[in-house]
């Protein structure tokens, strides 16, 4: 019974989520919901405010923040010189 009504709750999360146009990003990179390894020891913060941030469609990012107004500019805190993004930050920015 157990399986059964997980594997219910699942379809049905994942079904939300593709009508859902939040968090696109999120999206790429978990296409339906499904059970996960989670790295819930405290070690990466970052990693976990970056992908909850992402399936909310909210950002701890420069782009994001700059966005509402809260710094006073997009680009990478890396020195980057180009726009803190999650696909930045997750694909490209070798300091993250």
């Amino acid at each position: 019974m157990h399986n059964i009504l997980r594997k219910a709750m699942f379809s049905d999360l994942t079904r939300v989520w593709l009508s859902n146009d939040k968090g696109k990003i999120a999206h790429r990179l978990h296409q339906k919901w499904q059970i996960r390894d989670l790295n819930l020891n405290g070690n990466s913060r970052l990693g976990s405010s970056l992908l909850h941030g992402a399936a909310c469609d909210y950002s701890i990012l420069q782009e994001f923040q700059f966005s509402i107004g809260k710094c006073k500019s997009n680009l990478c805190r890396c020195g980057c010189g180009v726009n803190e993004s999650l696909e930045h930050v997750l694909l490209v920015c070798k300091q993250y």
